[in-house]
């Protein structure tokens, strides 16, 4: 037992200990979940940089987002046996290392055409869409496994408010880095070029920096994410779970109500956030006041 751990909590002759390293763990995922969300919404924030440079139109700006809820339909399945048969670091890890993959797609931008860059932005979008079903779904069962009764919903709510993070965070990640090009500026140039090539080059500092935060929590979680604590933090973590087919059976008793608990608060605000730089830009609003 770590000497900072929490002090032995003893209950029918089972020893119970909190560790201090569950709040290690809860903020891992959150760096995940937000990283993994502002990557997903990574070119709408974008839009008018993106439009000037690579010639991209709404299509390309619709469909790049669209990946996220397509793959979530496509794999949730598979995800929901990984977790209930595997446990948590398995799961984890994959998602942390098919957002890598995402962003090691998007590596050879500076060598390939603009039609060849927005295919490579599309294979990323598709892959990191594959790690959402899995993220999505962690927060309460990361809360049951690690933390006692009494910091269960808090732990469920801050990984929770990470994924909420992630579409706010990437309205600022991403004009940080490629920055909305004035009309003054556009005026002042010599030529086009000139900016279009400035644009590609931030562009391509913005790939670079995510692939070396994916590589970093990636490696974290490789090095440490174990899938429960040596010893359960309650006896609650000791209740057999009910299996797959068992849960599935009783979800489809209220399925709407299910989808509308989950698909409203979260489908609704996500989907217009993704599309809500090219939603206003036909206002006059630019990247910078969508943001």
């Amino acid at each position: 037992m770590d000497p900072d751990d929490e002090p032995i909590v003893k209950l029918e002759q089972q020893t119970y200990i909190v560790y201090k390293s569950r709040w290690f763990i809860l903020t891992i995922y959150g760096l995940l979940i937000t990283f993994q969300g502002s990557l997903w919404n990574t070119w709408g924030p974008l839009h008018d940089n993106m439009e000037l440079a690579y010639n991209w139109d709404s299509v390309t700006f619709g469909l790049l987002p669209f990946w996220g809820p397509f793959c979530y339909v496509l794999s949730f399945l598979p995800w929901t046996w990984l977790m209930n048969s595997k446990g948590l670091r398995l799961p984890v890890l994959l998602s942390a290392g098919l957002v890598l993959a995402g962003c090691l797609a998007k590596l050879p931008a500076p060598f390939v055409s603009g039609d060849l860059f927005r295919i490579l932005c599309h294979v990323c979008g598709f892959l990191n869409g594959l790690a959402a079903p899995a993220l999505f779904t962690t927060p309460p069962m990361l809360a049951a496994i690690w933390f006692p009764r009494n910091e269960r919903v808090t732990a469920t709510a801050i990984g929770g408010s990470c994924q909420g993070l992630a579409i706010a965070a990437s309205f600022i990640i991403g004009p940080l880095f490629v920055p909305k090009v004035s009309n003054s500026t556009l005026r002042e140039a010599n030529s086009t070029e000139i900016i279009i090539e400035n644009i590609k080059s931030e562009v391509y500092v913005l790939n670079y920096s995510q692939l070396g935060i994916a590589l970093a929590i990636f490696a974290v979680i490789l090095a440490y994410f174990p899938n429960r604590p040596p010893t359960p933090p309650a006896v609650s973590c000791e209740v057999e779970r009910v299996n797959l087919a068992a849960g599935l059976k009783s979800l489809s008793i209220n399925t709407w109500l299910v989808v509308m608990a989950y698909g409203l608060p979260l489908g609704v605000s996500a989907g217009f956030s993704a599309a809500f730089d090219v939603n206003v830009s036909q206002y006059g609003i630019g990247q910078t006041q969508a943001g």
